[in-house]
């Protein structure tokens, strides 16, 4: 007990130790936190596990309610809708959908976004010009309205929905890493690299990036949200993935008509989104505080 007692005082933490210390601390943040690897399991093993096809019809079981309400079955514990499907399969299938498609929206934002951030931080002139205002004539118009516009011009469908939505997270991650490279640049240890020689391309890659991870990360991870959001919405107005695809806004504006004959057809998918979303800025949220404590008091 001595040597245990003796290791805990003079043992100093890691930062991943520290991280996750400052983490545990918000109890929401770790509520949302249990809730998104729930979520992100029920995607992967979910379909597997449900015996019925989402595109499958049955149509002797048109608009069954949830196997809880009167007239309801355990055959569809959430119902089905007014095909026949599965609402269950829908919702799970609809997660992988939905959730593939913010991961990768996420990864093309995200690369996109440092490399311009990037560009406009460690380089002055014509250049930074341009990519600055470019992403204040995108900045401009509201995230949702732009994405329509961009799909209305491309047309609908997945592919062209993961280039709008992707396009309308860039600029966010561009002001962000420019700020913070900014920040960077008047510091010695970036200085000294300047004076040992370094190109701009390695005084960001070994120098600087590793310093501007913490906010990218949190940018990262509160652009999910919106990717889910947005994808959700374009799907809704049938601008997105097309039926008979099981993506939550698809199902959403499938359902809308039947909100009051069959109003779990509309609340499986509603609450999925807004389950999701809410465990992910709960997560962001946690991550913040976590990785820049001194800015969350």
């Amino acid at each position: 007990m001595n040597e245990i007692k003796l290791y805990q005082e003079t043992h100093i933490p890691g930062p991943w130790e520290e991280f996750w210390y400052q983490y545990k601390q918000h109890k929401a943040a770790m509520v949302g936190l249990v809730c998104l690897l729930i979520i992100v399991l029920l995607a992967f093993i979910g379909p597997m596990l449900i015996e019925h096809d989402p595109t499958v019809q049955f149509s002797e079981s048109l608009l069954i309610p949830p196997a809880w309400e009167d007239g309801g079955s355990r055959m569809f514990l959430l119902g089905t809708d007014d095909l026949g499907r599965d609402m269950l399969s829908r919702v799970a299938y609809g997660s992988r959908l939905t959730l593939g498609l913010a991961v990768i929206v996420v990864f093309i934002a995200t690369i996109v976004g440092v490399v311009l951030g990037a560009m406009a931080g460690i380089s002055k002139g014509p250049v930074e010009f341009i990519i600055l205002r470019l992403m204040d004539i995108f900045l401009a118009v509201p995230s949702l309205l732009l994405a329509i516009l961009i799909v209305a011009i491309i047309g609908p469908g997945l592919l062209n929905t993961i280039y709008a939505v992707a396009i309308v997270l860039v600029p966010h991650f561009v002001r962000i890493v420019r700020a913070v490279i900014r920040e960077e640049l008047d510091k010695e240890y970036v200085i000294a690299a300047k004076l040992d020689g370094s190109s701009p391309t390695r005084l960001f890659l070994i120098s600087i990036l590793p310093n501007i991870l913490p906010p990218l990360v949190v940018q990262i991870t509160l652009s999910f949200s919106t990717a889910i959001l947005d994808i959700a919405a374009l799907g809704f107005l049938g601008l997105g993935a097309q039926a008979p695809n099981p993506e939550w806004g698809t199902i959403l504006s499938q359902s809308r008509d039947y909100i009051q004959l069959a109003p779990w057809t509309v609340a499986a998918p509603g609450l999925a989104i807004l389950i999701t979303v809410l465990c992910i800025n709960l997560v962001g949220d946690g991550l913040r505080d976590a990785l820049d404590p001194r800015g969350s008091q």
